[in-house]
């Protein structure tokens, strides 16, 4: 990560675990001479981002002072912060958020000032912006989450089924083994719950479980990585860590050099 930002992450436990995968916050360096550029993975999930300050960019779209719900991450997304930016957010798990606002969104988007249901998170974005520090802003997050979410997880089960068996790495077509529904159901829940295919979903997975393999032993070999992580081969995971997660996996494997190289000098 550009060493420009700061950042801090908190993942709940116990009931709120359910449905929330991370609280977080990140502040921009002032003494920053230029924006800062991001690539945000693709978790087939949602979430919310609470803009406190700065006038930043998501996917290429100025998101002003506010709180917005962050578009379906079937592939990476980028963001571009200036110095001194200071946002905050939610990020749900998969299907989480279409429980909670019933609808998809393909594009950063405006929560509604005049539904009431989301009062809360108005709020919240009004608390959060007197807050100094990322312990605090987290904190914030925390307790204003109890005044709005429904700490259960409202998938239906055999969804939530499927996504558990997906991140076991079944394949597709063997769900149907391992849950009540049939194929064409579980396809509907998908694509009503998710807004993309259980493939696509799979496809999501099995990117990110290699980007986090890769990062954990940056030296391994592609050729392993690939058939560790059930591509055909080497090239079948460099089209899917292009398409997915917007990156080479030699070009990742620069980042990584990079970063540890930044790292070193910092010590």
């Amino acid at each position: 990560m550009d060493s420009a930002i700061n950042f801090r992450m908190y993942q709940p436990r116990k009931q709120l675990a359910k449905v929330v995968q991370a609280l977080w916050s990140v502040t921009v360096s002032s003494a920053t001479q230029r924006d800062v550029s991001h690539w945000l993975q693709g978790d087939g999930g949602c979430g919310i981002i609470f803009n406190l300050k700065g006038s930043i960019q998501l996917n290429q779209k100025p998101l002003p002072l506010g709180c917005f719900l962050q578009p379906i991450s079937d592939q990476a997304h980028n963001i571009i912060l200036p110095a001194g930016s200071v946002i905050a957010g939610i990020r749900f798990h998969p299907a989480i958020s279409y429980g909670l606002f019933k609808k998809h969104v393909f594009h950063p988007s405006t929560l509604n000032t005049s539904d009431r249901h989301l009062l809360p998170l108005h709020r919240l974005h009004r608390q959060l912006s007197i807050q100094y520090s990322h312990s605090g802003r987290i904190l914030c997050l925390l307790r204003g989450l109890k005044s709005f979410l429904d700490a259960d997880d409202c998938r239906p089960r055999p969804l939530a089924q499927a996504l558990d068996d997906i991140h076991q790495q079944l394949s597709v077509s063997g769900l149907k083994e391992h849950n009540a529904l049939g194929q064409r159901q579980l396809e509907r829940h998908f694509r009503k719950w998710l807004g993309m295919s259980a493939k696509h979903y799979q496809r999501i997975v099995r990117t990110r479980n290699a980007l986090s393999d890769f990062r954990s032993n940056p030296n391994t070999q592609l050729i392993a990585l690939a058939q560790n992580h059930g591509f055909t081969d080497q090239a079948h995971m460099t089209r899917e860590f292009k398409a997915i997660a917007k990156i080479t996996p030699g070009q990742y494997r620069k980042v990584l050099a990079q970063d540890r190289k930044s790292i070193a000098l910092n010590q």
